[in-house]
């Protein structure tokens, strides 16, 4: 933030979810709670409530969110929903808020097939080549901790 420009943002970047909709969450921020949010979309039509499975209280959500969308892009399904599941949203959150991260609320211990973990760290390099758990494919990956398979599609979580 520039000298003598205003104070930073805090709000939330979050992920929703909806039974009716399985497969597709929606990562989008708020500068109010995100429970009130989830309520509000409620009253769209859809048979069943939303949900909040994940939030992050952040410096500049708006920013944030906008960064998370490009990270996801592959996956988008609509303006804000995208095909993934709620650990890989709420880990390309973290990744994206780094030092920008105030608090986190959610379960991501999920058991969604496409996340898996790993203790292994990505190199000090820009990049590094990354062998996928799921199809033994080789492929060079930026420097991150969330990692998708080029060819598979599937994530893996490098903690």
């Amino acid at each position: 933030m520039a000298e003598g420009s205003e104070m930073s943002v805090r709000g939330w970047v979050y992920v929703i979810v909806n039974d009716a909709m399985p497969g597709l969450v929606k990562v989008g921020y708020s500068t109010k709670d995100p429970q009130l949010r989830a309520a509000e979309l409620g009253g769209t039509g859809v048979p069943l409530p939303f949900t909040v499975a994940y939030d992050a209280l952040v410096i500049e959500p708006r920013t944030i969110e906008q960064k998370v969308h490009q990270e996801l892009s592959d996956r988008r399904k609509g303006k804000e929903w995208f095909c993934c599941g709620v650990a890989e949203a709420a880990a390309v959150i973290r990744e994206v808020a780094r030092g920008d991260l105030i608090l986190e609320n959610g379960d991501t211990n999920t058991a969604d097939p496409r996340v898996q973990f790993s203790d292994v760290r990505p190199s000090s390099g820009s990049s590094f080549d990354y062998v996928c758990r799921f199809c033994d494919h080789v492929t060079s990956q930026p420097n991150s901790h969330v990692v998708r398979c080029s060819y598979c599609g599937k994530t893996e979580i490098l903690t």
